[in-house]
Order: C-alpha cells, then sequence, then structure tokens
C-alpha cells in the first residue's frame, strides 16, 4: 500500500486545494514517488491548470526522468512515460 498527498498552492505560498490518494500493491520507493507524481499531474490535468511547477523530494526520480534512463519495459518506466505524455498538457514546467 502507498499514499501521496498533493497541495496546490498560489505565488504566496497558501494552499488553494490538496488531494490525497491511497493505492494497492507492492511498489519499490522510486515506483510510489513516481504513482504520485502522476497523480499529480493527472488531477492538475482535470483541474484544467496550465502553468504548474512541480517539486518532488526524490532525487533518483527527478535523474530518471530528466535522463530518460528508465526502460519502458520496467513498470517505473511505464509511469515515467505516462508522466512524459502527460507534461505535454501544460504549458510550462
Amino acid at each position: 500500500m502507498f499514499g501521496s498527498e498533493v497541495l496546490d498552492r498560489n505565488l504566496v505560498g497558501d494552499v488553494l486545494a490538496a488531494i490525497t490518494s491511497k493505492g494497492n500493491g507492492l511498489l519499490s520507493a522510486k515506483e510510489s514517488e513516481a504513482c504520485s507524481l502522476r497523480k499529480t499531474l493527472q488531477w492538475a490535468k482535470n483541474l484544467m491548470f496550465d502553468n504548474i511547477v512541480i517539486e518532488v523530494d526524490c532525487a533518483s526520480i527527478v535523474m530518471a526522468i530528466n535522463n530518460g534512463t528508465q526502460s519502458l519495459n520496467s513498470r517505473l518506466g511505464t509511469i515515467l512515460l505516462d508522466y512524459h505524455n502527460l507534461m505535454a498538457f501544460f504549458t510550462t514546467y
């Protein structure tokens, strides 16, 4: 089981909205972080946000996103592919 929390803040840091979610399954820490990131982007897309800033505290996920080093044959690679596809809906990030 894994969970995530997401906050939407304005420019001065006030919380405008928040969501929490949980999932079932045996995931690695990286996979759990990537699932949380994907859920965040799905939420932002559904709310029709177009200008977003993502903050992630998992350095290995940031490196995997920036370097594209994950195999698409892996569960993590598939989640990160979803991330890249979702990012196409936003004008800046």
